[in-house]
């Protein structure tokens, strides 16, 4: 995909709002907006929120699932990468449920829903996703709400490339090809703050892949 002059709008969590970076300048998705040569490039993360709706919320920021805040995004778009999942998977109550799902209560259905909302807002741009990159403690059986875990953040990896694979949305699955994996003291030292965030180097290497899938695959 030629990215000079075009529109982008990413629609993700913490991770894409630049929690870690040193400057917001640095976090991926403003290097992504930069090196591209967007046009417009418009960062929708919000720290904490998940993919799917969630029943119990302690922070009302958090409320804001990827599906409400479609809404809320502006028209017009040539491009929409979501990247999300970590805190479905992290501290969500929403079930993992299955393939076919298609409503927001489940982690699998909001992954549809995302996809059909996009696509009737955005009928000719194109959507893409980013699966979440390895973390600290990913295959906890309790998580950070005291909710018994689904799965495994790879299950919930594997979710999103099962659906998008389903409706023929692009994914760049950065949890095998980031080369963020926390579980080593060195990398984690090397490219995160705390496990899970990026710091400038991570998110310098998320940026390096997301350029070279826009360009290559979209």
């Amino acid at each position: 995909m030629k990215t000079k002059g075009k529109i982008a709008l990413f629609l993700g969590d913490s991770i894409t709002e630049g929690y870690g970076a040193s400057n917001i300048a640095n976090c991926w998705a403003s290097l992504v907006a930069e090196e591209g040569e967007f046009d417009i490039a418009v960062n929708y993360g919000v720290g904490g929120t998940h993919m799917a709706e969630q029943s119990k919320e302690d922070d009302q920021r958090w409320h804001e699932s990827f599906c409400k805040r479609i809404e809320l995004m502006r028209e017009g778009a040539d491009l929409i990468l979501v990247a999300g999942g970590t805190n479905d998977y992290g501290h969500g109550d929403a079930p993992l449920g299955r393939l076919g799902d298609d409503t927001p209560d489940t982690f699998y259905g909001a992954v549809a829903y995302i996809i059909a909302s996009l696509t009737k807002k955005y009928p000719t741009a194109r959507i893409a996703f980013l699966t979440p990159t390895h973390r600290e403690e990913e295959e906890k059986y309790i998580n950070e709400i005291g909710i018994r875990n689904c799965g495994t953040l790879c299950d919930y990896v594997n979710a999103i490339i099962e659906v998008c694979a389903k409706y023929g949305v692009p994914v760049l699955d950065a949890y095998r090809l980031s080369g963020i994996c926390p579980d080593i003291p060195e990398n984690k030292k090397a490219f995160t703050i705390d496990g899970l965030h990026p710091n400038d180097a991570g998110y310098r290497r998320m940026a390096d892949i997301i350029l070279s899938f826009i360009r290559n695959v979209l």
